[in-house]
């Protein structure tokens, strides 16, 4: 891999339900799905400024490798920038971040991640990450790791707290 990528981009990643899920994003001010790229800087490094695109574009932090998983030609084209791409294992979500008006982001499985790209070189690095997350990484977890909670969710298990609550109280007062 060539030492010193125009740009770098994060593949952030998580398991949900068994399954290893990839953050997309929006690119700013276009249609379809990318992942999380920027040019390097300096000051942080090739690795560090991929963590800091993910944070600013798609709003999670996590742990990136230090080394590329892969790079492509941004555009398709044999002269297009090129871009180290570096995998993420993804510990937290925010709920608000720098770019989130201007970015939509999606959890996609590895099965539809790569038909949902619309750059033809990263659309390859995404079917290669699929085959490497799908048969690597979920042996490097200690264990299955819950999707960040949502709204939704949290409703949901304050309701069945709720329900519990209500249950026990019933069931002492029948004895």
């Amino acid at each position: 891999m060539d030492n010193h990528p125009a740009q770098c981009a994060a593949l952030p990643y998580r398991m949900n339900g068994g399954l290893v899920e990839v953050l997309l994003v929006t690119p700013r001010g276009g249609e379809g799905w990318i992942i999380p790229k920027g040019k390097v800087e300096a000051k942080l490094g090739v690795p560090g400024s991929a963590a800091q695109e993910a944070v600013e574009e798609g709003g999670v932090r996590g742990e990136i490798e230090q080394t590329p998983f892969d790079q492509y030609r941004h555009g398709g084209t044999d002269d297009g920038p090129l871009v180290a791409v570096y995998l993420m294992r993804v510990t937290k979500e925010m709920s608000s971040w720098r770019e989130s008006h201007q970015r939509e982001r999606r959890w996609a499985t590895l099965d539809d991640a790569p038909r949902l790209i619309i750059d033809p070189g990263l659309a390859r690095v995404m079917r290669a990450a699929a085959d490497h997350l799908s048969t690597h990484a979920p042996a490097t977890w200690p264990s299955d790791e819950p999707a960040p909670p949502s709204n939704a969710r949290m409703k949901l298990v304050g309701s069945a707290v709720l329900i519990a609550a209500a249950l026990g109280l019933a069931a002492a007062f029948l004895t």
